[in-house]
């Protein structure tokens, strides 16, 4: 009877350990609606989330903007610590950051970049003055409006 015991008490501790691993692997994968999923698409939304360094920096386009190579570095490149990173993680992946529904006529003009992970798989550029920003990976760029949040992401930006 000890024997079962023991075996059962065994079965659910390797129960409880699985469970506690699985859920802390995922502690930070927020989940996103479908809306931005459809937007993005889940792999460009999975290495925003698993990257590491996250970088920001200043910049200016060298001559007529059409892509983030044509960009010059102003100043420092600061990396978010990991209480910055994850509230940036917060605020991209929330819908309500987001007006989808249309998006302004203005030109784009590039004032800061953030770099996902050390291969830069994704680059985050944003215009302040449209509150527009544009993510862009080896499939093109996506343009957003981020109005609706445009006090948030200033307070980030201006790390």
């Amino acid at each position: 009877m000890d024997f079962v015991i023991r075996n059962i008490l065994y079965l659910i501790c390797v129960c409880f350990l699985v469970t506690l691993f699985y859920s802390c692997s995922n502690i930070n994968e927020k989940k996103v609606s479908p809306k931005l999923s459809g937007r993005l698409g889940s792999t460009t939304i999975s290495q925003i989330q698993s990257a590491i360094p996250v970088t920001i920096s200043r910049v200016k386009p060298k001559t007529k903007f059409s892509s983030p190579q044509e960009l010059e570095v102003l100043g420092p490149v600061v990396q978010f610590s990991d209480s910055q990173r994850n509230a940036l993680l917060n605020l991209l992946l929330e819908d309500n950051s987001y007006q989808f529904e249309f998006t302004k006529k203005c030109i784009f003009y590039p004032e800061f970049m953030i770099r996902f992970g050390a291969d830069s798989k994704v680059i985050l550029l944003f215009s302040p003055s449209c509150n527009q920003c544009k993510f862009y990976t080896s499939d093109g760029g996506i343009l957003l409006d981020y109005g609706p949040s445009k006090e948030s992401f200033a307070d980030i930006l201006s790390l």
